[in-house]
């Protein structure tokens, strides 16, 4: 006779696999389905067809016909249900890991509060699903210049994330459309006609120029001004092994995780953007007192730190006073405007320069010697002299002409000195040079 006990555990188990299922559990239904097939086939074993825990299978009438399946048969049958099952639960298992990947670092995304944190978060990506590299790229027009702090000391020739223009960025997406998906790319990382737009740090070290693996390109289309309606900025993945992305594998969580990273990035910059603008000067939009006391301060620890020299120009206007007087203040603001653009015009990556009141400005030069430092202030004498009413489109009218000339105090920062100090010291040198008659 059948042993009732082992029909009876697996109408339980079959029971507890569905409502696992029901519930949303399918790590249950799928142990569950595990405990069934292993239950049939030790009943099937328990003894010859006829004695066991199973009725003879012969005897056992399909619904289109008479014919039965061994024991034999329903073994092997069990035995590939286990087999599926496994294969199932190790699916199961590569997904949920995949999922709580994802999830964690969302978390982490969400946590994020300021640009500067950026190149942390992707190398925190980089090393959770094992990248080799995870880049992120901005148009410039997306970026405004008052959401990104200078550039660190160790890293004067980079910064990030990377800005390029939205023109090259739409250019860069419209040959990848060829090969890849309106919404995404997925693919051969040689496919990249441009790997240096997605990829700008890696195709910069690589020795041909070349990136190989696979990769994941997602664009953002947010807050896009260019008129081309091309991506406002790109998060790219990139993997040695050429088989990690490719078009057949499901990309839900990927994509759904680039989504969210988009949202949240350009609501941040939104927030930087609008507490970035105390930091810039209303008539001019460069730099205020208040970034250079706020910023100055972390650079001249940065270079005590790595041991980098750090110059400070003091700049102040000689006998503008009379342009003010003469051609009135509409003409004098008019020229402050151009200086300020002038002396950001002449000034490297990563140099600082402020407009501290009036018609005094400072430029802080990180990794300059005071040498150096005198042939960018020559530099700077001979373009601000370029300034003149015609110029800037002004008729003379019978009033006297003028040209913009500065005094330019130069300092160099030493051991123990701060941001006070070093300011005062190229005051005085300023003053000094106004004394000897330097225009």
């Amino acid at each position: 006779m059948p042993d009732t006990s082992t029909f009876t555990r697996i109408m339980e188990l079959c029971r507890q696999g569905r409502e696992g299922f029901l519930a949303g559990r399918p790590e249950l239904a799928l142990s569950a389905l595990d405990a069934v097939a292993e239950t049939a086939l030790h009943a099937l074993a328990a003894g010859p067809a006829g004695s066991g825990v199973f009725p003879p299978v012969s005897r056992v009438r399909s619904g289109v016909g008479n014919a039965g399946t061994s024991v034999e048969q329903a073994r092997l049958q069990f035995m590939r249900l286990k087999a599926a099952n496994k294969a199932l639960a190790a699916a199961y298992e590569s997904t949920l890991t995949a999922f709580h990947k994802f999830r964690d670092c969302l978390d982490v995304v969400q946590q994020v509060r300021t640009v500067q944190e950026l190149p942390a978060l992707c190398r925190h990506i980089e090393q959770l699903f094992g990248l080799a590299a995870v880049e992120l790229v901005m148009a410039c027009q997306v970026l405004p210049a008052e959401t990104c702090p200078p550039l660190p000391l160790q890293e004067t020739d980079a910064a990030f994330p990377v800005q390029m223009e939205a023109e090259t960025l739409a250019a860069a997406w419209a040959a990848l459309q060829e090969v890849g998906n309106p919404r995404r790319y997925i693919g051969p990382a040689t496919a990249l006609e441009h790997p240096e737009v997605f990829f700008p740090t890696a195709a910069r070290h690589s020795p041909d120029g070349i990136l190989r693996g696979s990769c994941f390109v997602f664009p953002f289309r947010r807050g896009n001004t260019d008129a081309s309606g091309g991506p406002a900025g790109f998060l790219s993945l990139l993997d040695s092994d050429p088989g990690r992305y490719t078009p057949d594998k499901a990309t839900d969580y990927l994509e759904h995780f680039c989504a969210v990273f988009e949202a949240i990035i350009f609501s941040l910059l939104e927030k930087e953007f609008v507490s970035g603008r105390q930091y810039l000067d209303p008539l001019t939009g460069i730099r205020n007192r208040a970034y250079l006391e706020h910023y100055g301060r972390q650079l001249l620890e940065q270079a005590c730190i790595l041991d980098i020299p750090v110059c400070l120009l003091f700049l102040d206007l000689d006998h503008f006073k009379p342009v003010n007087d003469v051609w009135g203040h509409e003409t004098g603001d008019l020229v402050l405007r151009e200086v300020a653009r002038t002396l950001d015009h002449v000034s490297r990556r990563g140099d600082v320069v402020c407009r501290i009141g009036g018609d005094e400005f400072i430029i802080l030069l990180p990794d300059a010697s005071l040498e150096e430092a005198s042939i960018y202030a020559t530099r700077l004498h001979t373009a601000l002299e370029g300034i003149t009413p015609q110029a800037l489109g002004l008729a003379v009218e019978g009033r006297p002409p003028f040209v913009v000339r500065a005094s330019i105090g130069m300092a160099c920062h030493a051991p123990g000195m701060n941001l006070e100090a070093l300011l005062h010291a190229a005051d005085s040198a300023m003053y000094a040079a106004k004394q000897k008659g330097r225009s």
